[in-house]
């Protein structure tokens, strides 16, 4: 659809190479390659651009879409746990977590401009990685709070303090593209208190402003995901988070209007407590 603009991508490509050569070989002895990024870069700007911002992941984008390896939740969050292992650094962390979702951002997207890949099928991936990021953003988070906060004590003999990230909108229901945001409420048991004097709804509110900076963060090729909060209940001007008791109290009261009834139609758990989550 746009010749000009292919070439001048392919050319910027090619530039971020350390060894065009071997790139070039690449594509003599494989022209199906040669195919794929004239259609990428013909086809879609901001996936150009993605990849261009992370050069790094190209011969990884290659080698994917050459095997066509399908990708589940479970292998995309034990391939971003191995890639953020034993990084302490926060903003090596969050590098690591751009380029995994560059890497499969453009991946996914070779295969939908090509038609290799459904549109249904398009969603769900994107939204896999989406809920992948969030999970690891959520671990590293809690621990984060835990150490400017102190960990969360529940009184003996109790289980352990629970929350979980509810996702809303196009991520609850599976249907993120390639722009779309994070909706979610974080919801928590209201169990527990940390030895500083912290109780629940303060470590919450905190852990819940680490996971909102960390996905807001800033790449090369801008945020990792705008976040959206407004559908917690009462809307932007609730609590930040929400105790469950609360949370079923609003949705089952007369506060709640109709259109908030509707959403969450489209709610499911992305990360934390699964248990909480299901309740």
């Amino acid at each position: 659809p746009d010749p000009d603009q292919a070439a001048l991508m392919f050319v910027q490509c090619v530039e971020t190479l350390g060894a065009p050569a071997i790139f070039y070989q690449q594509l003599t002895e494989r022209p199906e390659t040669c195919q794929i990024f004239v259609d990428l870069f013909g086809r879609s700007r901001y996936l150009s651009e993605l990849l261009l911002n992370h050069p790094g992941v190209l011969d990884e984008i290659v080698d994917r879409v050459r095997t066509v390896r399908p990708a589940t939740e479970q292998s995309l969050l034990e391939e971003l746990r191995s890639s953020v292992e034993g990084i302490d650094k926060e903003e090596d962390f969050l590098l690591r977590i751009h380029e995994f979702r560059a890497l499969h951002f453009v991946h996914i997207g070779i295969l939908d401009l090509s038609g290799r890949l459904p549109l249904d099928r398009v969603l769900l991936n994107l939204s896999a990685v989406a809920r992948t990021v969030l999970k690891v953003i959520d671990e590293r988070a809690l621990q984060r709070t835990q150490e400017q906060l102190g960990t969360l004590v529940t009184d003996e003999g109790k289980k352990p303090a629970r929350h979980c990230l509810l996702a809303q909108g196009r991520l609850g229901g599976n249907e993120m593209g390639y722009s779309s945001d994070i909706d979610m409420v974080l919801v928590h048991d209201g169990s527990g208190s940390t030895a500083g004097g912290h109780d629940a709804r303060d470590f919450w509110a905190e852990h819940l402003k680490q996971v909102t900076e960390m996905l807001s963060h800033p790449g090369t090729g801008g945020p990792l995901y705008n976040v959206d909060l407004r559908l917690r209940p009462d809307g932007a001007g609730g609590a930040l988070v929400t105790r469950f008791d609360e949370f079923k109290d609003y949705f089952l009261g007369d506060r709640c209007q109709l259109w908030e009834h509707q959403a969450l139609v489209r709610m499911s758990t992305a990360t934390g407590d699964q248990a909480l989550g299901q309740e």
